[in-house]
């Protein structure tokens, strides 16, 4: 409350509310998870919602849906049910638009997730350790035209932390230039978001200063770090002094600014 009703531009109030398996309000009796839901009727009708409910809260933000395709049965997101059923009568595609459809009708920003999709293939954790997908530079464009055949364009996309050797073999995916450069080049322009840099996949390889450093020069809009709270003051005050002596450039930070005022124009009401 006083973060938002200070003289700053108004925060996003985010949340990964999944549904189901990922449920972060028990009281909000919100019980169907990605793979309990098989038509676009559905699919929309929940989300529409669940976007609704959690603007009443005051949430601006929503970190779903999920949508990599369930590859493998012992896929992370599959075995924990967080995708679209790949046995669904309609493809996964269709259910991603009509959830999409519901969050933008219910007027609340969303960020769709997760970003190369290779948690579809793998059985690894990135809250665990940093996944490999091993796959080639063609495979990645398929990765971009499945992206670009969701419709709505989502407002905002997840770039999770996986090993992508084709693309970098030194970089996580959150943390790399050529994932971000590649996504612009093939026409996504809105908000791209890391996953949290709090995740075993990070912190195993480098700390939370660098991470967040390199994910805001290889082109992250939005990081987010889940905890402890106490670490985020002296992060703002560490990044800003980076800015300061020209580590990040103006150009940079005047793109996310500029990004983050935009979907905060059409997404957030204004403050009385």
């Amino acid at each position: 409350l006083t973060i938002a009703s200070a003289s700053l531009p108004t925060p996003w109030i985010a949340i990964d509310q999944e549904g189901g398996y990922s449920n972060r309000l028990p009281w909000l009796n919100d019980i169907f998870s990605q793979f309990d839901i098989t038509t676009p009727a559905q699919a929309y009708q929940i989300a529409a919602w669940r976007g609704r409910e959690l603007t009443r809260l005051g949430i601006t933000m929503n970190l779903a849906p999920v949508i990599e395709p369930t590859l493998q049965s012992s896929a992370y997101i599959t075995r924990n049910y967080r995708a679209f059923p790949a046995s669904a009568p309609q493809t996964p595609i269709s259910l991603i638009n009509a959830s999409l459809k519901g969050y933008r009708d219910a007027a609340i920003m969303v960020v769709a997730k997760h970003f190369p999709l290779g948690l579809g293939q793998t059985s690894q954790d990135p809250h665990r350790r940093l996944p490999t997908i091993l796959t080639s530079i063609s495979d990645f464009q398929t990765e971009l035209d499945y992206l670009n055949s969701i419709a709505p364009t989502p407002p905002g996309l997840m770039i999770t932390h996986l090993n992508y050797p084709s693309i970098n073999s030194n970089l996580p995916t959150s943390l790399s230039p050529q994932v971000y450069t590649l996504l612009r080049q093939n026409g996504y322009n809105n908000l791209l978001v890391t996953d949290d840099l709090k995740m075993t996949a990070i912190t195993n390889l480098t700390d939370l200063q660098s991470a967040a450093l390199q994910a805001i020069n290889a082109g992250a809009n939005l990081i987010i770090i889940t905890h402890p709270a106490t670490s985020i003051k002296p992060l703002i005050a560490w990044l800003t002094e980076q800015s300061s002596q020209g580590n990040i450039s103006p150009h940079t930070l005047n793109t996310s600014v500029d990004l983050n005022l935009k979907f905060k124009n059409l997404y957030l009401k204004p403050q009385p």
